[in-house]
């Protein structure tokens, strides 16, 4: 029977389509011993389900490959158990006490690489993911055991670098003194990772093929492209030989170029395109695509914006034609609802940086992005977002100039966006998005 060797903070879709699939293929080809723990922080039973299963669940993978449609349908077993931390803190921490553990990976989406001030160490559990670390590695530290590997796959820059900083951080502030603080430095290596796989999770629409085409119901059936990317820093193959067993990981020295990449263009295409989409009532990203205009200023975001903010370079423009045939895949449902989620912690990652580095290479705004900001701020205050209260709260209540200014949402004042985004913002609050999109796309010379 394989041992447990890694904890998993994260539950969703994309880490069971991706990380575990990839150690459920090391399992199978004999190049590795080694089950998943994953600890759920986040409500919801997803945890339950894992339990009820017994780790077990299905990954269909459906796309276009070498121009001919892909579908398969695969069972992966490479989770032994799942621990809820609300109410299994102790059991939680005791996993640092498993000699044989040796990895610890996480998706706790953008905004869960945190510092919160009101963590302590007494708190079981603290609140942020950092802080949760932070006390399983001095468990880890006390048990005089060795560290981990650890490959946080947050769409942050420098994802492992700023984990770590905030770990320490904690370390400092509730005193665990300098030989843990050693220890942390020495004996743990967090490495920068990039994931790339559109997940799009459970196939409501089918559920009653699949279920019967498997035999069984399945609570945690997964869906994603056959697409993937792994690249990490650093260079592990001996102990998780990926390569080996087919997976398409790149170990290297330096992720920023792969990161840059596919979080402006792949990430930033997404959150650019999908609450004005929204707005119009489509619910998929293949609707988006299908869509005349919702498909005519994607185009024109990534194609006259974001690639060459980047440069416009040859492997720019490759991953740019990849995308739009990874977005326009009809075997997958990718729901708007489901990309909405945490959209300006989004924002700020995946398309503010582009806006700033637009209006720096070219002395003027990206029209297409700052309707996508409009078309933001118009979702918060017409729909029901799935969001941090305080920006919610602020999104809905203030006038736009105020939203605009608040450096407690955006991290810097963007009143300087002012006069690009308020016709469009004011013609979504009348209900008028058609008219918002008619605008711009006759602004743009007629981009249709």
């Amino acid at each position: 029977m394989s041992r447990e060797r890694i904890i998993q903070f994260g539950t969703g879709r994309l880490l069971r389509g991706f990380v575990d699939c990839f150690v459920d293929s090391l399992n199978r080809r004999g190049l590795y011993d080694g089950k998943i723990v994953v600890v759920q922080s986040t409500g919801g039973h997803t945890w339950k389900d894992i339990n009820d299963q017994h780790g077990k669940y299905h990954l269909v993978l459906r796309g276009i490959e070498n121009g001919q449609p892909v579908e398969e349908c695969r069972a992966v077993e490479s989770i032994s158990r799942a621990l809820e931390i609300n109410g299994q803190f102790d059991e939680f921490l005791q996993l640092a006490e498993n000699p044989d553990m040796q990895v610890i990976v996480s998706n706790t989406t953008e905004v869960g690489i945190q510092y919160d001030a009101a963590d302590r160490a007494t708190d079981a559990p603290p609140s942020s993911f950092p802080a949760k670390l932070c006390r399983l590695l001095y468990r880890r530290y006390e048990c005089g055991l060795p560290g981990f590997l650890i490959f946080p796959c947050e769409l942050i820059d420098s994802n492992a670098q700023v984990l770590k900083g905030i770990v320490c951080r904690y370390a400092e502030e509730w005193g665990y003194g300098q030989d843990f603080l050693n220890w942390l430095e020495q004996e743990n290596k967090f490495c920068n990772t990039l994931v790339d796989r559109i997940c799009t999770g459970f196939p409501k629409e089918e559920e009653a093929r699949w279920q019967e085409k498997i035999g069984e119901k399945d609570k945690l059936l997964n869906v994603a492209e056959p697409f993937h990317l792994w690249a990490i820093e650093g260079d592990y193959e001996a102990l998780l030989p990926f390569c080996t067993a087919g997976c398409n990981v790149v170990w290297t020295t330096d992720i920023t170029p792969y990161k840059k990449r596919k979080v402006r263009i792949l990430n930033g295409g997404h959150t650019s395109m999908v609450l004005g989409a929204s707005l119009l009532g489509l619910e998929n990203v293949l609707e988006c695509m299908r869509h005349e205009q919702v498909h005519a200023l994607f185009r024109h975001c990534i194609w006259e914006e974001i690639v060459p903010a980047l440069g416009g370079g040859t492997e720019e423009e490759s991953f740019a034609r990849a995308v739009e045939e990874r977005f326009s895949n009809p075997y997958l449902c990718h729901h708007l609802s489901d990309i909405a989620v945490n959209s300006v912690s989004k924002f700020k990652v995946r398309i503010l940086p582009t806006i700033l580095e637009y209006r720096e290479q070219f002395g003027a705004l990206p029209d297409g992005l700052c309707f996508s900001l409009a078309a933001l701020l118009a979702y918060y205050r017409l729909k029901e977002p799935k969001d941090k209260p305080e920006y919610i709260r602020t999104l809905k209540e203030k006038a736009l100039r105020e939203i605009l200014s608040d450096q407690a949402v955006w991290g810097r004042d963007l009143s300087f966006l002012m006069e690009k985004v308020s016709p469009y913002y004011e013609r979504m609050l009348a209900g008028r998005t058609e008219e918002a999109y008619q605008m711009i796309l006759k602004d743009k010379g007629g981009i249709l």
